[in-house]
């Protein structure tokens, strides 16, 4: 198949034209795909803003315009700061916990480095060699790094690192690796944790178990790499729902399918302290006013609701009062 040959500006808001796209202001629209490459913003946004038609042509909206696809692009990214912040405050929470409970039962030098020290477990032993070869691999880049020295100067000052240093440096996904690699009593002792701190702010009583831990770390780290690929996010689903969707449900009033944006704000109340959530809701909401009056073909609850956000979420995200 022949690629598709190289087209001007203009002749890029011809095509979309000829589908049925207004362009209000020409200059107006050249900047916008100056700003954002036609591929990211016309491919990546345009798909709720096309009629539904049997037909292999795309014709868009009634009165829809490029400056709507460009909200929505906007739109979107705004999303994507807010969840990556507070995804940021779980995965520095999640690794603070890890490495309390994994150091103060393992306390000799390395001892994050033993194969014996973590799960036994045969579901859980392609995690442990993961998390292995992971944590040397960052310790044989990091030692020699003298822009972020602080590994180096664990090795050179103490001749080890300690994992409250070295986890700084896991990823999401790595941390992923570590929670599933440990094993069940200290897997416990992190959800714990968690538990303490809800029942303490929510009064609710359901612990949070391993395996909805798990869960949330998976459904998590799926929506960090959406954020910080700068892919779309408003529209992501997981391919599959988490495994515990059912046994999850008794913490919310409203049905939990397990696979949405909302879905995921819905989880964070779960792991995220309760200042830190109600400060990522009301930004959320500060965002879906901001952009209210920014849509004329589509509405905004057309966009929300495919994140999966209903029409009363400002309640019904919330957790089940006992």
């Amino acid at each position: 198949m022949a690629n598709k040959p190289f087209k001007t500006y203009r002749e890029q808001l011809d095509i979309l034209r000829s589908r049925n796209l207004i362009i209000e202001n020409e200059e107006r629209a050249i900047d916008i795909l100056r700003r954002v490459n036609y591929y990211n913003l016309i491919n990546g946004y345009k798909k709720i803003f096309l009629e539904k038609s049997n037909s292999n042509l795309e014709t868009y909206k009634e009165n829809c315009t490029l400056e709507e696809i460009y909200s929505l692009y906007k739109f979107d990214r705004d999303l994507k700061n807010i969840l990556l912040y507070y995804l940021i405050q779980f995965e520095n929470s999640l690794k603070s916990i890890c490495a309390y409970h994994f150091s103060n039962k393992f306390r000799e030098d390395y001892s994050y480095l033993q194969v014996k020290n973590y799960s036994h477990e045969k579901e859980d032993f392609k995690y442990v060699l993961n998390n292995l070869a992971e944590l040397s691999k960052i310790i044989n880049k990091e030692k020699d790094n003298s822009v972020k020295p602080q590994i180096k100067h664990y090795i050179d000052k103490h001749h080890e690192i300690p994992l409250w240093v070295l986890i700084n440096y896991l990823t999401f996904g790595n941390v992923s690796f570590f929670f599933n690699a440990m094993d069940n009593e200290l897997k416990e002792s992190v959800c714990k944790d968690f538990g303490i701190r809800l029942k303490r702010q929510y009064g609710n009583s359901y612990p949070i178990e391993k395996n909805i831990l798990k869960d949330i770390i998976k459904i998590s780290n799926l929506f960090r790499n959406v954020c910080a690929h700068d892919d779309i996010l408003f529209s992501y689903r997981l391919k599959k729902p988490i495994s515990t969707k059912e046994s999850t449900s008794k913490f919310f009033r409203v049905k939990f399918k397990g696979n949405s944006l909302f879905d995921l704000v819905m989880l964070l109340q779960l792991v995220l302290p309760k200042d830190c959530h109600e400060e990522m809701i009301s930004k959320i909401e500060f965002t879906f006013k901001l952009y209210s009056k920014s849509f004329k073909s589509i509405s905004l609850e057309d966009i929300i609701e495919e994140a999966g956000f209903p029409i009363n979420w400002t309640e019904d995200y919330k957790i089940k009062l006992p």
